[in-house]
């Protein structure tokens, strides 16, 4: 048999196969190069035609995948071609291959294409879902950059994924055709009309449905460099490796983020541990509702606690009494309760640390440990090995303890850390 023996079917499972596998090691495992000069172009995804024809091939009964040098650029695309695929001109670099960096959007009302919204915590997770392009592509140690079209909040590296099957998910669709891909103009009317080709249907409201989907939670544990919009979303875009404006998850030139972001003197989050994150407890990290209420008790809360310690921060010692902020080491979200036990005064930037899990207290030495992220700014980094004061419960600091060092993915180090500080 010979790559005229391929059909549409076929190709499509080499694809799935792509999907499965993510570019480079799909690549790899047929001896291609990542670099490709001609693509298949199916929805907003792009796959390397010869490699897809070559692994095509591999499915004929009884046949091997091609190599290489046995899959013509020219007869590839025109196989392509007459099994109905669309193929198009698009060479990229092996630097730049999707998969290693990716630009991620997310706001308080993220839900462009119909989508009913998302569940992220700014610096600590990102959730998408099985319909969201590139879904598949993403992977634990990834670059993730998370923007809005205003500004560029921040960059992490991805710790852990969780996947949660058989989610049920609202969703706006166009009316004729059932699609979510539709655009709300603001000036003309009918308010919204259909991206889909084959319909275009221009309406007043979209419908509602429901379908099922798998989710996934993507946690960035310690590894969050907030930017606070320092990086402009017009030079981001700059370096984005596709055309899909729409796509919430899209590809990112690694080298040319790592160069804006060396401009901002921001180090690209370090690449995860090799062994798995021992702990599958959900990370404590974003109060972002909480703090925009006012909560009842909580001046009495910090009248009390400056009582029992004084001006004090639990960590870094004797401080103004206008720097110190009462601190609960379990978060007041989850249970909208003031124990009193459970909480201790921290000076203003130490508070913010500990609420975004940068910094904990290992329950057995009652010393201070760092996230790794704080490991380029020797004012904090220095903190590890520091006593905590006397007083708060235990049990709350081990609590503590335990979640945040989770999300590190190197709790094993912690206690290495306290031991260093201390011999030091």
């Amino acid at each position: 048999m010979a790559i005229a023996d391929i059909t549409a079917d076929l190709v499509r499972a080499a694809i799935a196969e792509h999907d499965e596998s993510g570019v480079r090691e799909f690549c790899s495992q047929h001896g291609f190069p990542v670099a490709r000069d001609h693509v298949i172009v199916v929805g907003e995804e792009r796959y390397g035609a010869r490699v897809i024809c070559a692994a095509a091939h591999g499915l004929l009964p009884g046949q091997p995948p091609l190599r290489p040098e046995d899959v013509d650029e020219r007869s590839a695309i025109d196989l392509l071609e007459r099994e109905g695929f669309t193929v198009e001109a698009d060479a990229i670099s092996a630097a730049a291959v999707p998969g290693s960096a990716w630009a991620v959007f997310s706001s308080d009302s993220r839900k462009y294409g119909g989508n009913a919204g998302y569940g992220d915590v700014l610096g600590v997770q990102y959730v998408y879902d099985s319909k969201v392009p590139n879904h598949r592509r993403v992977r634990r140690g990834d670059v993730v950059v998370v923007r809005n079209n205003v500004e560029v909040h921040g960059v992490g590296r991805i710790q852990r994924i969780e996947k949660t099957p058989g989610v049920r998910k609202e969703q706006l669709v166009c009316p004729a055709c059932g699609s979510g891909r539709f655009d709300a103009r603001k000036k003309q009317r009918p308010p919204y009309r259909c991206r889909t080709d084959s319909c275009r249907h221009e309406f007043e409201q979209p419908a509602e449905t429901s379908i099922e989907v798998d989710r996934f939670t993507a946690f960035l544990g310690g590894t969050w460099r907030p930017l606070d919009g320092a990086l402009a979303p017009e030079e981001l875009k700059s370096a984005l490796l596709d055309r899909a404006d729409q796509n919430a998850i899209r590809p990112i030139d690694s080298q040319r983020l790592e160069q804006m972001l060396g401009r901002l003197l921001v180090e690209v989050p370090p690449l995860p541990p090799n062994e798995e994150v021992g702990s599958t407890r959900t990370p404590r990290g974003g109060r972002r509702e909480a703090v925009t209420k006012a909560r009842n008790g909580q001046a009495g809360f910090r009248t009390e606690l400056l009582r029992r310690y004084g001006a004090r921060c639990a960590i870094t010692g004797p401080c103004p009494v206008e720097v110190l902020q009462a601190a609960h080491l379990k978060p007041f979200a989850e249970h909208e309760t003031h124990v009193f036990d459970e909480g201790m005064l921290l000076r203003a930037d130490v508070h913010l640390l500990f609420d975004n899990e940068l910094l904990a207290v290992d329950p057995d030495s009652w010393c201070v440990v760092v996230a790794p992220a704080l490991d380029a700014y020797p004012d904090y980094s220095r903190l590890a090995g520091v006593r905590l004061v006397e007083g708060p419960s235990p049990a709350a600091v081990r609590e503590h303890y335990d979640a945040v060092t989770a999300t590190w993915g190197w709790a094993r180090v912690a206690a290495e850390q306290v031991g260093s500080a201390q011999s030091g």
